[in-house]
């Protein structure tokens, strides 16, 4: 049963947005990598997986038979759809050079097999070979014309040939084929989100993701990052419908809901933007300090020179240049050199474009912050 809180969440998104999205009835990928474990002793291809790692090493006995010409075509045969069935049931896809050597020779060897096809056209779409995937998905469809997988395919194929015209109704009977999967539902979102920017729509789609779980990999070559996960998608279509209040209700319901999911530092980013344009300047502050806990080493600068620009806005000068001279301590060329150029631009005659936090670029970003217009015009993206 769906959780309450995702039901209730689903359909708030929905009363803010005023929506009615044709893309079907309201519903119900990425592999797993075998990382750097220690491997058992190998396995022969006829085993009965006893844990993940004796699955993996089926797997890899099934590939050296499969690959071997000099076998009978029977006994490949056998070794590949063994070496499927174990993959899929243990869910221990990896990407290695074997699995795209293994599934071009299944594909000689059973031409009529739809699932290897499928796989085929996956990976013609994720080297952007646009053409090729959507013609073996055509002869999907031709022969079954409801199966979704195909229809996905197809769907992001033509999205991608095409960004500036993009055809959903593949992606929309996607969602139709497929009610229990996240990916169609992401997949037309994100189309309908950068291709046409019907953001309410696209935040709908998102939002009936949300409560919808990733089982096994059934499609890789994605449009939207395949780790992206529907909460970060929501809030960046819900801050580009330009009602920033809105936004940060159903984010805070987001945050609250998922105390500690991997993603909150992305959802945290989105709602201080909503805040900084609803002119909430200390929230966003606080949910700046808060994301410097999920960020890398290396994104800390940005984020400090963020947040000086916020600490302007309160007029705490101080503090503000304190944070970029924490942003700039360890010389951050680029990040100089964008102050500077900024500072020019925003009429600090007397700074040079050098690289060098020196004495000019300081007093000029003190004359600057204390200013209203120029200190506006420092946190403009170049």
């Amino acid at each position: 049963m769906m959780p309450r809180c995702s039901v209730l969440l689903a359909g708030k998104v929905l009363m803010v947005a005023m929506l009615a999205v044709g893309a079907g009835p309201v519903p119900g990928a990425g592999a797993q990598s075998h990382g750097s474990m220690q491997m058992s002793p190998v396995r022969t291809c006829e085993d009965q997986p006893k844990d993940r790692e004796h699955a993996m090493q089926i797997v890899v006995a099934c590939d050296a038979i499969a690959l071997d010409r000099e076998q009978p075509v029977s006994v490949r045969l056998q070794a590949m759809k063994r070496r499927l069935q174990v993959s899929r049931d243990s869910n221990v896809w990896f990407f290695r050079m074997e699995d795209l050597q293994f599934i071009e020779a299944y594909a000689e060897l059973d031409k009529d097999n739809v699932a290897i096809k499928l796989m085929i056209a996956q990976q013609r779409l994720g080297t952007k070979r646009y053409a090729e995937a959507i013609m073996i998905a055509n002869e999907v469809i031709e022969n079954d014309p409801s199966n979704g997988i195909a229809r996905l395919i197809r769907g992001v194929a033509r999205a991608q040939k095409d960004p500036s015209y993009a055809d959903i109704s593949d992606l929309q009977e996607a969602v139709h084929l497929l009610p229990d999967r996240p990916e169609p539902l992401m997949q037309l979102g994100f189309t309908l989100e950068f291709s046409y920017g019907r953001f309410r729509e696209a935040a709908a789609l998102y939002a009936r993701a949300l409560p919808l779980k990733k089982t096994e990999a059934i499609f890789y070559g994605a449009v939207y990052s395949p780790s992206e996960n529907p909460a970060p998608a929501l809030s960046r279509a819900l801050l580009k419908m330009g009602n920033p209040t809105a936004a940060i209700n159903i984010m805070t319901d987001l945050l609250a809901d998922n105390p500690r999911s991997m993603w909150r530092g992305q959802v945290l980013g989105y709602r201080l933007e909503a805040y900084r344009q609803a002119g909430d300047i200390p929230n966003a502050i606080a949910d700046l300090n808060e994301m410097m806990k999920y960020v890398q080493k290396h994104e800390k600068p940005d984020l400090l020179l963020r947040r000086a620009f916020l600490k302007r806005e309160l007029r705490q000068f101080d503090e503000a240049m304190a944070d970029i001279a924490l942003a700039t301590a360890n010389g951050n060329l680029k990040m100089i050199l964008q102050l500077q150029v900024k500072l020019r631009n925003a009429g600090q005659t007397s700074v040079e474009i050098n690289g060098e936090f020196d004495a000019a670029t300081k007093a000029g970003l003190i004359d600057c912050m204390s200013d209203k217009e120029c200190g506006a015009r420092l946190g403009v993206p170049i």
